[in-house]
């Protein structure tokens, strides 16, 4: 079985910060993880502050404001919080490695039981109302954030920014195990992505995000989850794409999986896919040998935008749902309108 942890967050009132957070606590500043390391009065403003050392450097200090230094951290990954502004994280996960990913020592998609980032059953979602709950598989979960992060990646606080964001704190653990994360905006409302084992392959989760207020008792801009349930399949994934109305996955064996707009599990390339873009309801797939493929809905019908032997192998394709632009070396092809 998968041993899988918990991360529970507690949304806090100032009468109930001094019995749920101290010096060392694991905390939540608007999507950003990290420890407080001061709470206490400052120079630089009235009442109480608290001094948290940030994960990622997305802060604005380094523990020092002005002359005074209220505790020590690396460069940009200090900040100071009203106390409003901070939500205790309890981390419940096993100290065991063996434990916290089961007897074979296999990672999972992470567990996270939350009250404003929560995870739901798209099935009990009418139901549980504001309430957390734990889906019984990957495949079954919708994971609802809040708006307002500090952007871990350098991306602002624009709205359509909050996904990558937010996605990659779920997903950033897996990094020392090897595991691969790929996302790909379409347009600024919905992403595709897929999160995978690159020794095996073995597809831990796929899927696509948009952003939603349809969560019952979610004061915030949500993002949604809906994840794909992905037939075994021993090839690599090797291109994602995403529109606001379609999703697709294409492996190296010329296999692709689409759902949206429309929906379909077949091989539509004869040769490894490079590339995949969609754009709108349409799909572009570039392969290996430099052939650029238009597929809509109906995919018997085929357009071969781009298959010229004699020049230079197209690297990659650019669409927007007008345009098609496949890129060859120095050369810049239109392939549509």
């Amino acid at each position: 079985g998968l041993g899988l942890g918990a991360i529970r967050i507690m949304a806090l009132g100032s009468e109930d910060l001094p019995l749920a957070i101290s010096v060392g606590s694991r905390v939540l500043v608007h999507h950003s993880l990290g420890h407080v390391r001061f709470i206490g009065q400052v120079d630089f403003a009235d009442g109480e502050w608290i001094g948290v050392e940030l994960d990622y450097p997305v802060g604005n200090n380094d523990g020092k404001v002005e002359d005074t230094r209220y505790f020590s951290c690396s460069s940009r990954h200090g900040v100071f919080m009203r106390r409003k502004q901070v939500r205790s994280v309890l981390d419940e996960r096993p100290d065991s490695e063996d434990q916290r990913w089961g007897n074979d020592a296999s990672p999972s998609v992470p567990d996270i039981q939350q009250d404003c980032s929560g995870v739901y059953t798209e099935q009990e979602i009418d139901r549980i109302g504001g309430v957390t709950h734990n889906g019984d598989t990957p495949y079954e979960r919708i994971w609802v954030f809040g708006e307002n992060h500090l952007g871990q990646l350098g991306l602002g606080h624009q709205r359509s920014n909050t996904l990558v964001p937010a996605l990659l704190d779920l997903f950033h653990q897996y990094d020392d195990r090897q595991i691969l994360l790929q996302v790909v905006f379409g347009g600024s409302q919905t992403l595709a992505l897929t999160a995978y084992e690159q020794r095996a392959p073995r597809v831990l989760t796929s899927g696509s995000c948009s952003i939603g207020a349809g969560i019952p008792g979610a004061e915030r801009d949500c993002i949604v989850f809906k994840p794909l349930a992905l037939t075994p399949h021993d090839s690599t994934i090797s291109a994602i794409g995403a529109s606001a109305t379609l999703c697709a996955i294409g492996y190296v064996d010329g296999l692709v999986v689409v759902w949206g707009a429309w929906s379909t599990e077949t091989k539509l390339a004869t040769s490894g896919i490079v590339a995949l873009q969609c754009a709108g309801d349409r799909l572009v797939i570039l392969d290996e040998n430099g052939r650029v493929t238009l597929f809509d809905k109906d995919i018997i019908s085929i357009h071969v935008l781009f298959d010229d032997a004699h020049s230079t192998p197209i690297k990659t394709i650019a669409c927007s749902l007008t345009t098609c632009l496949a890129l060859s070396g120095p050369n810049i092809h239109l392939l549509f309108p």
